[in-house]
Protein backbone atom coordinates (compact mmCIF):
# COMPACT_ATOMS: atom_id res chain seq x y z
CA UNK A 1 0.00 0.00 0.00
CA UNK A 2 1.36 3.42 -0.95
CA UNK A 3 1.22 6.14 1.71
CA UNK A 4 1.15 9.82 0.84
CA UNK A 5 2.32 12.46 3.24
CA UNK A 6 0.81 15.89 3.33
CA UNK A 7 3.35 18.25 1.73
CA UNK A 8 2.31 21.20 3.92
CA UNK A 9 2.90 19.08 7.02
CA UNK A 10 6.34 18.06 5.75
CA UNK A 11 7.27 21.70 5.06
CA UNK A 12 6.11 22.69 8.54
CA UNK A 13 8.09 19.84 10.13
CA UNK A 14 11.20 21.03 8.30
CA UNK A 15 10.66 24.64 9.40
CA UNK A 16 10.07 23.67 13.03
CA UNK A 17 13.16 21.45 13.02
CA UNK A 18 15.22 24.28 11.56
CA UNK A 19 14.02 26.76 14.18
CA UNK A 20 14.71 24.32 17.02
CA UNK A 21 18.21 23.58 15.72
CA UNK A 22 18.98 27.32 15.51
CA UNK A 23 17.68 27.84 19.03
CA UNK A 24 19.88 25.04 20.38
CA UNK A 25 22.98 26.70 18.87
CA UNK A 26 22.10 30.24 19.91
CA UNK A 27 23.01 31.84 23.20
CA UNK A 28 19.52 32.67 24.37
CA UNK A 29 18.79 34.73 27.45
CA UNK A 30 15.36 34.49 29.05
CA UNK A 31 14.50 37.30 31.46
CA UNK A 32 11.63 36.27 33.71
CA UNK A 33 9.82 37.17 36.89
CA UNK A 34 9.08 34.69 39.66
CA UNK A 35 7.76 31.54 38.02
CA UNK A 36 5.26 30.98 40.82
CA UNK A 37 3.80 34.53 40.51
CA UNK A 38 4.18 35.20 36.79
CA UNK A 39 2.38 32.63 34.65
CA UNK A 40 3.65 34.40 31.52
CA UNK A 41 7.23 33.92 32.68
CA UNK A 42 6.51 30.30 33.54
CA UNK A 43 4.99 29.71 30.09
CA UNK A 44 8.12 30.89 28.26
CA UNK A 45 10.45 29.03 30.64
CA UNK A 46 8.44 25.81 30.33
CA UNK A 47 8.49 25.80 26.51
CA UNK A 48 12.25 26.33 26.32
CA UNK A 49 12.85 23.68 28.96
CA UNK A 50 10.40 21.19 27.40
CA UNK A 51 12.12 21.42 24.01
CA UNK A 52 15.52 21.11 25.68
CA UNK A 53 16.64 24.48 24.29
CA UNK A 54 19.62 25.79 26.25
CA UNK A 55 19.22 29.29 27.67
CA UNK A 56 20.56 31.52 30.39
CA UNK A 57 17.89 32.47 32.89
CA UNK A 58 17.80 35.89 34.49
CA UNK A 59 15.15 35.89 37.20
CA UNK A 60 13.91 39.19 38.56
CA UNK A 61 12.06 38.93 41.83
CA UNK A 62 8.74 40.76 41.52
CA UNK A 63 7.22 43.12 44.11
CA UNK A 64 10.54 44.45 45.34
CA UNK A 65 11.64 48.10 45.46
CA UNK A 66 14.16 47.52 42.64
CA UNK A 67 11.90 45.39 40.42
CA UNK A 68 11.05 48.16 37.94
CA UNK A 69 14.67 49.26 37.53
CA UNK A 70 15.90 45.67 37.18
CA UNK A 71 13.34 44.91 34.45
CA UNK A 72 14.21 48.19 32.70
CA UNK A 73 17.82 46.96 32.33
CA UNK A 74 16.53 44.43 29.77
CA UNK A 75 13.04 45.43 28.66
CA UNK A 76 11.96 48.71 27.08
CA UNK A 77 8.33 47.73 27.64
CA UNK A 78 8.99 47.20 31.34
CA UNK A 79 7.53 43.71 31.22
CA UNK A 80 8.72 40.14 31.51
CA UNK A 81 9.23 37.58 30.07
CA UNK A 82 11.72 38.69 27.47
CA UNK A 83 13.79 36.47 25.21
CA UNK A 84 17.09 37.88 23.94
CA UNK A 85 18.89 36.29 20.99
CA UNK A 86 21.80 38.56 20.11
CA UNK A 87 20.28 41.74 18.66
CA UNK A 88 16.78 40.22 18.53
CA UNK A 89 14.47 40.79 21.48
CA UNK A 90 11.12 39.02 21.82
CA UNK A 91 9.01 40.68 24.54
CA UNK A 92 5.92 38.45 24.75
CA UNK A 93 5.38 34.93 26.09
CA UNK A 94 3.13 33.86 23.20
CA UNK A 95 5.66 35.12 20.66
CA UNK A 96 8.46 33.32 22.54
CA UNK A 97 6.41 30.11 22.53
CA UNK A 98 5.25 30.44 18.95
Amino acid sequence: MHETKNTASTDLDTQVSSVLEHAKRAELILVIGNKNYSSWSMRAWLVLAAFDIPFKEIRIILDRPDTTSRIAEYSRSGRVPLLIDGDLTVPDSLAICG
